[in-house]
């Protein structure tokens, strides 16, 4: 935009109408910014990290160098090892098991457990300092007098046993293999000698301890065992008396109850009765027949009895002469002498048959009643042997009783015998459960210190520390550096950034001390005399900000204020102002820091009289107007005097009158205030305003002063635009993201900071 040419002679300029602006505008509102405050990202770390970097850096190397120099202090120590298997025990002497097991859980974890304690047991550590050689044991600090017996080197009484324990325990460590049943034994010593002497010490003393447990236990089972065995021996023998004298009383001969003669004896009656009985009743059927009379049965019943008698003889004899007979009568005829000599020899056959079938009859009736006697005597017999041996049960009882606990007394002691005679003999044999798998060794390098480890746990350390203070004061600072932070803690939206200039401070300390308005002129209005700077660009964002925040209009009325001093707020009121009227707008800037005015140094114009005179007398309104010589468009309004009330005249009508005025009369009005928590000059002045810009200092501000500050300022519906973060150091470890925010470098020639002529 080409800037108006204006009149020379004239204080107020022509009308101007401010060009539109094409892009979006940002709403305005009287409240709070609404925005949403996103979360903490890794740059953030990344930004406070370099930004304490020097301080972490010497936190490492503190730490580093501490841990280096207390690493190569230690005394080295040196860790010998052997190894033993601890197998299962012998078979327990006695043939019990155990009711239960101790520690409630494996046998092998638990016997393994148990073993570890013993080896760490004090009884064990001073039967070791006792067995070192002289030399360890002076070094391990082991006082004693010289040792007589063998495998002694000192004697030591209950006190020095004590103390010399606890040296041999303090370098003492003893683990178990997982899944194994060996145990490691470890020593560690500044001596590597005395290191694996201890540890083989102490292994030839645990075996030896674990042969004598052994021993002692054999022999003590050994000793109950023959008083036990003494004991059995007189109860086995009365118990055996008394069976005998039991057996011989009830007369039981026999070893048992199947060999016992009455038992014998009544089954021996039992199978004879059942035999006669058997007899009697064959006999008395046979018997039975012979009462019919019949010859023919009788004859078939002896015939049965006896196939040889008399009888057969005689029927055979009858038959023959029958047929003699009959055939002789048919030869002869009945008369015959023959015939009747034949007939007389026939009736004399039949005669003795006869005679003979009675006295078979009678022989079977005599068989008969010997079958039935003899069954009577069987059976009587039998009836008294089972009552003997009713009796003999019941005295089988007692018997078998006393036989039981006979044989168990005799069965126990002869159990009991064997196992003593099988403890005389374990007792004998230098029998142990342990094994040497690993000797120690003379260890060749020190375990410890490792060296590479603690320096490296010491820069850790340092790394950690430098890390955890430098987010410490991060946490601690509550000053305003960044545009995020000053967005969180006013809720306004951030209308840019104003970086320090590195020429800045030294051109304002030369014209301190020279005294020059010259140099003065060329700090606060970077804008003018650098115009390709990095601080230029940066305002004409702000101006690009400020014009865009209008609704539909750009504001005319700005006010430029601080919460506090010494916060850059002059300095942005007139790089504003020389901002916009680079592109051609007519811009008054007033100062209204009556108390402390600074405007009229900046642009080099006398402050005999101003806005405190025109305020305090009402007359002289194109008067206190004054022209810029040095940039076009730009007009200004001097403070003027300090007045006694400044904060009364600027909110009486008269001003806003003159506010009106000008606003009429010139594109953009800018008001330079004090700050609003120093006084209340700025709180009044931005009621008039179309736009509030609260101007805060990089690391200086506060974020409890930016948030009273705006509190006051919205209290009274003032149109606070935003927050401008004025002083970042683009150059420092937690800015350098905003430096390249405006896309680019430092050594850019275009935006080189040297002066452009």
């Amino acid at each position: 935009m080409d800037p108006r040419q204006l009149t020379s002679g004239s204080s107020v300029p022509a009308p101007y109408e401010p060009q539109s602006v094409e892009f979006p505008s940002i709403p305005l509102t009287s409240g709070y910014y609404p925005f949403q405050q996103e979360g903490i990202s890794i740059w953030e770390y990344l930004r406070t990290l370099y930004k304490h970097r020097w301080l972490i850096l010497a936190s490492l190397v503190i730490m580093g160098t501490l841990a280096t120099i207390a690493t190569l202090k230690m005394t080295p120590i040196y860790e010998a090892s052997g190894r033993i298997e601890v197998n299962k025990p012998a078979q327990n002497i006695l043939p019990f098991k155990e009711s239960g097991t101790y520690g409630g859980g494996d046998d092998d974890s638990v016997e393994i457990e148990t073993q570890v304690k013993i080896l760490q047991s004090d009884a064990l550590a001073a039967d070791v300092a006792r067995r070192l050689s002289p030399t360890a044991a002076a070094y391990l600090g082991v006082k004693g007098t010289p040792g007589l017996g063998a495998g002694e080197s000192v004697r030591l009484d209950v006190t020095q046993a004590s103390r010399s324990a606890a040296r041999i325990k303090g370098g003492l460590s003893v683990t178990t293999v997982p899944r194994t049943r060996l145990v490691e034994i470890r020593y560690a010593s500044a001596n590597p000698q005395v290191a694996a002497e201890a540890v083989n010490t102490m292994i030839d003393a645990y075996i030896e301890h674990n042969i004598r447990s052994h021993f002692e236990s054999t022999m003590q089972a050994s000793e109950w065992l023959s008083k036990q065995l003494t004991d059995l021996r007189v109860k086995s023998e009365t118990t055996q008396q008394r069976l005998v004298d039991y057996q011989k009383q009830k007369q039981i001969v026999g070893v048992d109850e199947k060999q016992n003669i009455t038992l014998s004896k009544l089954d021996q009656l039992n199978r004879e009765l059942t035999t006669a009985e058997a007899e009697r009743i064959q006999r008395e059927a046979t018997y039975r027949l012979t009462q019919a009379d019949d010859p023919e049965q009788i004859h078939n019943l002896a015939k049965a009895a006896d196939s040889n008698s008399l009888l057969m003889g005689l029927k055979q004899q009858q038959a023959t002469l029958r047929t003699q007979v009959a055939q002789m009568q048919v030869l002869y005829g009945p008369s015959h002498p023959k015939m009747v000599e034949m007939r007389n020899q026939l009736a004399a056959v039949e005669s003795s048959i006869q005679t003979e079938l009675k006295r078979n009859a009678a022989r079977l009736k005599s068989d008969y009643e010997v079958a039935l006697q003899r069954e009577s005597l069987l059976r009587r017999e039998f009836e008294n042997q089972k009552s003997e041996a009713n009796k003999l049960n019941e005295d089988a009882i007692e018997y078998t009783m006393l036989k039981r606990d006979a044989d168990t007394s005799r069965q126990l002691y002869d159990g009991l015998l064997q196992k003593l005679k099988e403890a005389q003999v374990s007792a004998g044999l230098n029998s142990s459960n342990v094994r040497i798998v690993d000797a120690a060794a003379v260890p060749a390098s020190p375990s410890r210190p490792n060296k590479r480890l603690n320096i490296m746990l010491g820069l850790l350390l340092g790394l950690g520390s430098g890390i955890g203070l430098a987010f410490l004061i991060e946490s601690l600072d509550t000053t305003v550096s960044s545009p995020e932070e000053a967005e969180s803690a006013a809720a306004l939206p951030s209308l840019g950034v104003i970086p320090l200039s590195a020429r800045a401070p030294v051109r304002k300390l030369l014209a301190r001390s020279s005294g020059t308005a010259e140099a003065d002129n060329e700090t606060h209005m970077i804008a003018h005399f650098r115009p390709r700077s990095q601080s230029a660009e940066a305002y004409r964002a702000l101006r690009t900000s400020l014009l865009l925040s209008g609704s539909g209009t750009p504001p005319k009325t700005i006010v430029i204020t601080s919460p506090l001093p010494q916060e850059g707020k002059t300095s942005t009121a007139l790089n504003s102002a020389v901002v916009l009227t680079q592109m051609g707008a007519r811009v008054l800037l007033v100062d209204c820091d009556l108390r402390r005015p600074s405007i009229h140094r900046a642009l080099g114009m006398p402050n005999r009289s101003g806005l405190s005179t025109l305020l305090a007398t009402g007359q002289g309104l194109e008067n206190i107007i004054l022209k810029s010589q040095q940039i076009p468009n730009l007009w200004a309004v001097p403070a003027g005097p300090p007045p006694p009330q400044p904060a009364e005249l600027l909110s009486t009508k008269f001003f806003q009158d003159c506010l009106a005025k000008w606003k009429g009369e010139y594109d953009h009005v800018i008001i330079d205030t004090p700050p609003v928590l120093s006084v209340t000059d700025a709180v009044v002045l931005s009621v008039y305003a179309d736009s509030v810009v609260l101007v805060v200092r990089s690391d200086v501000t506060t974020k409890n002063a930016l948030r009273q500050a705006r509190d006051l300022l919205l209290q009274v519906n003032a149109r606070v635009t935003g927050t401008l973060l004025n002083g970042v150091d683009l150059t420092s470890p937690g800015s350098y993201y905003y430096y390249y925010s405006y896309g680019y470098g430092q050594k850019n020639r275009y935006y080189n900071e040297s002066r452009q002529s």
